[in-house]
């Protein structure tokens, strides 16, 4: 079974639960740190404080994302089939997230000059420290992505950490220890992306560097494989924008209409749900490499791995009702709604995190255009009715909106899903008594 994985000389684990396991305790580290370096955000600048900084983060991933054009993920396929082609790559990445990193920064920055509604209000100079680290940012999510296609998920994980890691550091030492504002953890946490970002690429040259010449590649541009690359990535990029908006735009629509601290108090229940979406997250990532290697026509192990997640998610959903009631504790007063908004997400948490598995089988087997068509459909739609209900519901509004969208878009690619492979819905939710025994002794996906 792991012949084609060998041929491309890559060290994935064999068990498809080990991969997940590795990078999902890496992906709970992170996120606990989040929510560490939030509750301290939200202690001492109050809600208004945190929706202002969870706004420019947002503006800022969300621009990350959209500047690289699927070149990480189009960098992972083309350098696991050939090394050769790994020194070119990193050259054309870097003179890549240059240009584009920084033409996308400065698109950001006169965002907020004209239309500082929409970046609730901050400062434009403040908004110029935060996008400096747009292109180094951007050079990050390159980088580790080269090491997943070189095979080194130990390395890819323990460096994304390393690198968040600096959220609670910068947090803990701006705000607690030298007792200072909203500015200076800013301006902290740009210097500490900038650094992060030297560090991981002067490491990812030197593993490349030790590679044979004549199998690593010359170092130097080759823009005929940028081209190549580029036109792989953009296939798939429409179809990852629109998923991402439909996550974030609405914190900003919130932030536009109702202000910073109804953003703050709406990016602590998106956190939670960006928490339960661990799971589905990172099976999803180990997935889509299985059933591009292993053809998985029939489907089997898509439906395997969504029944297991269904699974996990229910109980993770159904934990999250009475755990939401202690978030105003850490937060504050100010977050008294925070946890009725998360039992508004949570029926579209559950059905997104089904989605996000079922589409890797479509992802690893070509990606029909009508993939791409369902989410910029869903896009139009969340936008639409958000701009609807977020005037007059505020948070609630987008919240419900949320939910609503979600469900809609795993019923759309269910029924595709269904129409190509056949599967029941019973085959993607429930699991048989096998399966629950082996997910409770912590032995799912046994056979992969």
């Amino acid at each position: 079974m792991l012949g084609p994985l060998k041929s491309l000389n890559l060290e994935i684990p064999q068990r498809f639960s080990s991969s997940v396991a590795l990078t999902l305790a890496s992906r709970v580290f992170m996120a606990a740190n989040s929510v560490a370096s939030g509750v301290i955000v939200a202690r001492v600048l109050g809600a208004e404080g945190l929706g202002a900084l969870a706004v420019l983060n947002v503006a800022v991933i969300t621009t990350v994302q959209i500047a690289s054009l699927g070149v990480p993920t189009a960098n992972t396929y083309f350098t696991a089939q050939n090394r050769k082609m790994a020194a070119p790559a990193a050259v054309n990445s870097a003179l890549f997230a240059l240009v584009s990193g920084g033409g996308f920064a400065i698109c950001l920055w006169l965002l907020a000059v004209w239309q500082p509604g929409w970046l609730a209000n901050l400062p434009d100079r403040l908004v110029a420290i935060a996008v400096v680290a747009v292109p180094f940012q951007l050079a990050t999510l390159i980088a580790l992505n080269f090491f997943l296609a070189l095979g080194r998920v130990r390395q890819f994980n323990a460096l994304d950490l390393f690198g968040q890691s600096f959220v609670i550091i910068n947090a803990v030492v701006v705000l607690l220890i030298l007792q200072r504002g909203l500015w200076t953890l800013v301006t902290m946490n740009a210097a500490a992306v900038v650094g992060v970002s030297l560090i991981i690429c002067s490491l990812l040259y030197r593993f490349i560097a030790r590679e044979p010449g004549e199998t690593r590649g010359r170092w130097r541009p080759d823009f005929s494989a940028l081209r190549k690359t580029l036109g792989y990535a953009l296939k798939g990029h429409i179809q990852w924008v629109s998923t991402l908006l439909v996550w974030r735009v609405d914190l900003l629509i919130v932030t536009h209409w109702s202000g910073a601290a109804e953003a703050g108090v709406y990016s602590v229940a998106t956190q939670v749900t960006l928490f339960l979406l661990l799971v589905p997250g990172v099976v999803s990532q180990i997935l889509l490499a299985r059933v591009v290697y292993e053809k998985d026509t029939a489907a089997r192990l898509t439906c395997q791995a969504s029944r297991h997640t269904a699974l996990i998610m229910f109980a993770a959903c159904l934990a999250s009702v009475p755990l939401s009631y202690g978030l105003p504790l850490l937060y504050g007063d100010a977050f008294a709604d925070v946890p009725f908004l998360v039992w508004l997400l949570l029926p579209g948490v559950f059905f997104m995190s089904l989605q996000a598995v079922l589409v890797q089988y479509f992802v690893g087997t070509g990606l029909p255009k009508i993939i791409p068509a369902m989410w910029v459909a869903t896009l139009i739609l969340n936008v639409s009715l958000n701009i609807v209900f977020v005037p007059r519901y505020a948070a609630r509004g987008a919240a419900l909106v949320s939910t609503v969208c979600y469900t809609l878009i795993f019923v759309a690619v269910f029924v595709y899903f269904r129409r190509r492979t056949g599967h029941r819905l019973s085959d993607i939710l429930i699991c048989d008594r096998t399966e629950i025994r082996q997910l409770l002794a912590f032995r799912p996906f046994q056979k992969y």
